[in-house]
């Protein structure tokens, strides 16, 4: 990571941008972060998904995409689903399971592609999947023919969580009245490290911030996620007909940009722990930034999808019957499964947890509006 980075800093005149620098932390092939071979996810690892409490987020993605199929494909034919970015393989198993369980009709038409650029994490998956292996069409490299020949020829539908979250981000702080972009550049004087104003120089960050213009007080710090926008936009090309489901923390350009976001919304993870110190250990932590929602969908309807919807986590858990799952038991055991389970969709659906700050965002291709 070190010799990787400071090839960067010696190619680009002696700094870069900061999503570059986040690029290399989180993909550069085995020592960024998202490339490691060790746990990200869960009690072991640095941080917890909504997969990882309990299985009712699967379960309710289920459900929303056997509608999607239903709708889509009302002769019963055939579905590809892709998950984009599944790590270890937990949400999936939970979406299929409850595809197989609940909705077998949809499962029985299906087949399943995970689209996972991490080799570690493609192992994961191929492992934790194998109780539904007739179902596997592969596991593979998002690049991979096999995923651009389903967005071609098939009825495909998509899901990811935290997935948009993960894409590098520019950073941008306000001085004069103006945005600068901030630069990463070499800190000699303590040998590590820091970021430096200066003009914006990419074509593509400028004409963006002309066309969706954000103020900004004196010294504030914002991101801009282009790179998850330009995925979005590009999926609006690739993909012919089709679902697509998309679950992040993230707000709308008020809320993101607000007076009080003084330094922004970028957090370093490491060990359930959250911090700004993004320039420790790099590829050694995960870096993460909210998602701007409201720039997501409209780059989503230039891109040709329509009925796009963004709601939150909790209405979207609610919508699809996670209250049902809710079970009786007489409360003499705290640790009892029915107990345990009450406990996972209470904190899936409480304010102060997940509930609100994610966000789920639904949008279609190649339908007819209703």
């Amino acid at each position: 990571m070190e010799e990787a980075l400071a090839e960067r800093l010696r190619l680009q005149g002696g700094r870069m941008t900061f999503a570059d620098y986040m690029e290399l932390c989180l993909y550069l092939p085995e020592a960024g972060y998202y490339q490691r071979s060790e746990p990200k996810l869960g009690k072991n690892g640095d941080f917890y998904t909504s997969a990882h409490i309990g299985s009712f987020m699967g379960g309710c993605i289920a459900a929303s995409l056997d509608a999607a199929a239903r709708r889509l494909t009302p002769d019963g034919g055939d579905v590809a689903i892709v998950e984009w970015g599944g790590g270890d393989g937990r949400l999936a198993e939970a979406v299929l399971s409850e595809l197989r369980d609940v909705y077998p009709e949809t499962y029985a038409r299906v087949r399943f592609l995970g689209a996972e650029g991490s080799p570690y994490h493609r192992a994961l998956q191929r492992e934790r999947l194998r109780g539904h292996e007739e179902k596997i069409e592969g596991i593979v490299e998002p690049d991979d023919d096999i995923v651009e020949r389903a967005f071609r020829d098939s009825t495909t539908l998509i899901f990811a969580n935290e997935l948009l979250d993960a894409f590098p981000v520019r950073r941008l702080v306000r001085a004069r009245g103006e945005w600068m972009e901030l630069y990463v550049e070499g800190d000699p004087a303590a040998g590590t490290l820091r970021e430096a104003p200066g003009p914006i120089g990419d074509a593509r960050l400028a004409a963006w911030l002309a066309a969706h213009p954000v103020r900004g007080k004196e010294g504030q710090r914002i991101e801009v996620g282009l790179a998850g926008l330009e995925w979005l936009s590009a999926l609006g090309r690739r993909l012919r007909r089709g679902f697509v489901l998309l679950a992040d923390y993230g707000d709308v350009s008020a809320e993101l940009y607000a007076p009080h976001r003084m330094t922004g919304t970028l957090l370093a993870y490491r060990k359930h722990a959250a911090d700004e110190a993004w320039f420790r250990e790099p590829g050694e932590q995960d870096l993460t930034a909210h998602v701007n929602f409201e720039w997501c969908a409209a780059v989503a309807g230039e891109a040709g999808f329509g009925e796009i919807g963004v709601t939150t986590q909790k209405s979207f858990l609610v919508e699809h019957g996670i209250l049902n799952k809710l079970r009786n038991h007489d409360g003499a055991d705290p640790f009892s499964p029915e107990a345990r389970a009450n406990r996972a969709i209470r904190q899936l659906l409480l304010s102060d947890g997940m509930s609100e700050l994610f966000k789920v965002m639904t949008m279609w291709k190649g339908v007819d509006a209703e």
